[in-house]
C-alpha cells in the first residue's frame, strides 16, 4: 500500500506540472480591487442593466457606494444589446438620450475613466455643446466621446475607435487634468466645480448639447482620490485589455520597431492615371513623400487595394500610413497580413477622418503577428479615390510587446503583478548583479548606484528612502543585471523614477556571453565589450515617472545577462527598478520532466514488488 500511495502522490505531483499556466495574470481583476471606487458603471455586464426592449431603465452601480443612474426623460432612453465593442456590450445614444443620477458628495481631489467612442464621422471639438459622453454638474467637467477633442491632450485618433479617458481635477487649482498619455496635461478652462452636483451619461447637461450623431459608452469609473501613476496604469491596462481595438494608433509613448517596407516590393490594385500621367505605386514605399506622381500613390478605383511583398518574413506588430491631399484621405482601411501570399487575414479596420489636414501620418499598432510575408491595406474612401504618400511595415523580430503598466503599491510590487510560476531573476535576492556605465555623484547620503535597479524597492515618496540609479551622463548610458546562471527569459519590467529624468528610448538587450572573469565595475567596459542583441525598443515622451511598465516577447534561451542602454537629451535618465522574469518551462519540458517522474515511479514500483 506504501508503493502504491507514492505512485499516486507523483501522478499527482506530474499532472500539476503539465497545468501550469503560462501567462502574467492582469495586476488587477476589477477596478474594485483599488480603494476608493465610488461609482462603476460597465456595460459589459449585462445584468447590471434594466431594460424595456432594449431601452434601458436604469444602469446600476457595481461599486459598494449603489450609486445607480436612471433615465431621467422617459422617452429619451439609450439602447443596450444594440452594439459590441471587443465582443462586449456597450450602451448606444443617438444624440438626445442620456442617464441621470444625483451625486453630491464627490470628495476631492477624484480620479475618473470613461470608454468611449462616437459612432459617426465627426471631430469632436470644443468646449460649448455637443457629443458629450459624460457629464459633472452645470459648468462642470464634461467628458467627450471623441479622442480628438483637445480636452483629452492626445494625438488625433479616429473618433470611430474606442479611447480610455481619465481624468481628474487638482484639489489646489480646481484645473481638470488629462492622463491620457501619461503624465497629468494641465487643461484649464475655468472654475471647475469642485464638488459636483449631478452626473450625467450620455450628453451634456442642462437641456443644450445634444450627442448630434451619437455615440456608445462602455465603461465609467470614479474613484474618490487622486490615483498614483501605478494605480492608474493598473485601470489602463485593465480597461485596455477589456475593450481595446485589435489595431490602435500608438500613444504618446511607444514601442520602436525597424522599417522593412521599404526594402520590400509594393503593389495596388491600379495607378490613376489623369492629365499628367499616372501616380505610381512604386511611390508607396520609395522614401519619397512630395504630392508628386513619383512619391504618391492614387487608387484608380474605389475601393482600391495597396501592400507590400516583404524581402523576407518577419514578425510584424506596427505598420504607418501617410496620406496625401486633403479630398483623398478619409476612408476606412482595413489592414490584412499574409504568410504565404495568397491567404489574407485581417488585423483590424482604421477610420481614418482627418479633416483637410494634408500628409498625415499615423503609426498603427496590433498584436505582433509571426512570418508576414506581405501586408496590404484594402481602403474605401470616403472622398474621391484615397492617395498615399507612403506606407511603411515595421519589423518586431521578438514580438516585443507592452502587456501591462503598474502594479506597485507604496514602493513594492504587487503580488497580482507577479507572472503565475515565474521569478524575477534580476533580483540581488535571487543571484542577480547590478552593473552600470556610470552613475551621476553621490548627494551626501543619497547613492544613485547600480544596485538600486535590482533591490526590489520601486519609487515612493519621500523619495529618499528608495533611490534609483541615475546614469552619470547625457545621452547614452546603461544599467543592467548580470544572471545567477544561463536562463529563459520571456518578460522584462522598468520603472522610471523623477519627472524630469524618464523621458528617452530604452533598449533592452541580452547577452549569452561568459560573465566569468568579467569585470563588472565601472565604466563596465567589458561588459560593453561582450555581444549585446536587442529584444525591443521604448520611447517614453510622456513624462510619466514612477510607473512599472513590462514587456512580454518571445522566450530567449541561455541568457546569461540583460542591460537597458538609455539615451536622452535631457537630464540624466532614473530607473527605479529592473525586472527579468524567467519564463515557465514549455509545455513539451514539463512533459518530459512528468513522463520521467512517471518511469521513476515505474521502476520504484517494479522493484518495491521483486522485493516482495
Amino acid at each position: 500500500m506504501r508503493t502504491k500511495g507514492s505512485i499516486q502522490a507523483l501522478a499527482v505531483l506530474t499532472l500539476g506540472l503539465l497545468m501550469l499556466p503560462s501567462a502574467a495574470q492582469t495586476a488587477i481583476v476589477a477596478p474594485t480591487d483599488i480603494s476608493g471606487s465610488v461609482l462603476w458603471l460597465d456595460a459589459a455586464d449585462t445584468g447590471s442593466i434594466s431594460d424595456t426592449a432594449g431601452l434601458v431603465d436604469q444602469w446600476n452601480d457595481k461599486s459598494a457606494a449603489g450609486t445607480n443612474h436612471v433615465t431621467q426623460v422617459g422617452s429619451a432612453r439609450p439602447t443596450t444589446g444594440a452594439a459590441t465593442q471587443n465582443g462586449l456590450n456597450v450602451l448606444s445614444f443617438d444624440g438626445n438620450d442620456d442617464l441621470y443620477n444625483t451625486f453630491t458628495n464627490i470628495p476631492v481631489p477624484y480620479t475618473l475613466f470613461v470608454v468611449g467612442k462616437a459612432s459617426s464621422g465627426h471631430w469632436v471639438s470644443g468646449i460649448g455643446g455637443g457629443r458629450a459622453v459624460m457629464y459633472l454638474g452645470t459648468g462642470g467637467l464634461r467628458m467627450y466621446a471623441g479622442i480628438d477633442s483637445p480636452w483629452t491632450g492626445v494625438p488625433p485618433y479616429s473618433t470611430a475607435h474606442v479611447g480610455v479617458m481619465a481624468t481628474g481635477i487638482d484639489t489646489s487649482t480646481s484645473d481638470w487634468l488629462s492622463y491620457e498619455g501619461g503624465a497629468p496635461q494641465v487643461q484649464n478652462f475655468g472654475n471647475f466645480p469642485l464638488g459636483p452636483n449631478g452626473i450625467r451619461v450620455g450628453r451634456e447637461g442642462g437641456g443644450g448639447g445634444a450627442l448630434n450623431n451619437g455615440a456608445e459608452v462602455a465603461e465609467v469609473i470614479i474613484y474618490n482620490r487622486t490615483l498614483t501613476p501605478n494605480e492608474r496604469g493598473s485601470v489602463n491596462t485593465y480597461l485596455e485589455k477589456k475593450w481595446g481595438d485589435p489595431i490602435a494608433r500608438q500613444g504618446t509613448s511607444y514601442i520602436v520597431n525597424t522599417e522593412v517596407g521599404g526594402a520590400g516590393t509594393a503593389f495596388s490594385s491600379g495607378d490613376l492615371v489623369d492629365g499628367g500621367g499616372a501616380w505610381l505605386t512604386s511611390g508607396l514605399n520609395n522614401g519619397g513623400t512630395g504630392p508628386n506622381r513619383t512619391d504618391t500613390w492614387i487608387a484608380s478605383t474605389n475601393p482600391g487595394t495597396f501592400g507590400i511583398t516583404l524581402a523576407q518574413p518577419t514578425t510584424v506588430s506596427q505598420i504607418a500610413i501617410q496620406t496625401q491631399f486633403s479630398n483623398r484621405d478619409d476612408g476606412d482601411f482595413q489592414v490584412q497580413y499574409t504568410t504565404d501570399g495568397a491567404t489574407w487575414n485581417t488585423i483590424g479596420t482604421i477610420t481614418k477622418l482627418l479633416g483637410t489636414n494634408d500628409a498625415t501620418r499615423g503609426l498603427y499598432e496590433f498584436a505582433p503577428v509571426h512570418h508576414v510575408s506581405g501586408m496590404r491595406v484594402n481602403v474605401t474612401s470616403f472622398e474621391a479615390q484615397t492617395s498615399i504618400a507612403e506606407f511603411q511595415v515595421y519589423s518586431n523580430p521578438y514580438a516585443f510587446t507592452l502587456a501591462e503598466t503598474g502594479g506597485v503599491t507604496n514602493g513594492l510590487l504587487d503580488s497580482s503583478s507577479i507572472p503565475p510560476m515565474q521569478k524575477n531573476v534580476a533580483l540581488a535576492a535571487n543571484g542577480g548583479v547590478a552593473f552600470s556605465q556610470d552613475h551621476i555623484a553621490d548627494a551626501g547620503s543619497r547613492t544613485f548606484e547600480a544596485a538600486r535597479v535590482n533591490d526590489g524597492l520601486y519609487a515612493v515618496l519621500p523619495f529618499v528612502t528608495q533611490e534609483p540609479w541615475i546614469a552619470g551622463t547625457t545621452g547614452q548610458s546603461f544599467v543592467g543585471v548580470k544572471l545567477a546562471e544561463p536562463t529563459s527569459i520571456d518578460k522584462i519590467a522598468f520603472e522610471g523614477q523623477f519627472s524630469n529624468r524618464v523621458n528617452g528610448t530604452y533598449e533592452f538587450q541580452f547577452t549569452r556571453d561568459d560573465f566569468t572573469g568579467v569585470d563588472l565595475s565601472e565604466p563596465a567596459s567589458e561588459v560593453a565589450a561582450m555581444t549585446w542583441e536587442t529584444i525591443g525598443i521604448f520611447q517614453v515622451a510622456d513624462n510619466d515617472f514612477d510607473l512599472r511598465r513590462m514587456f512580454s516577447f518571445d522566450r530567449v534561451h541561455g541568457v546569461t545577462g540583460v542591460r537597458v542602454l538609455v539615451n536622452t537629451s535631457g537630464s540624466q535618465i532614473a530607473i527605479s527598478e529592473l525586472e527579468v522574469w524567467q519564463a515557465v518551462p514549455e509545455p513539451s519540458t514539463v512533459l518530459l520532466m512528468g513522463l520521467g517522474v512517471l518511469g521513476l515511479a515505474g521502476c520504484r514500483w517494479r522493484r518495491s514488488g521483486r522485493r516482495r
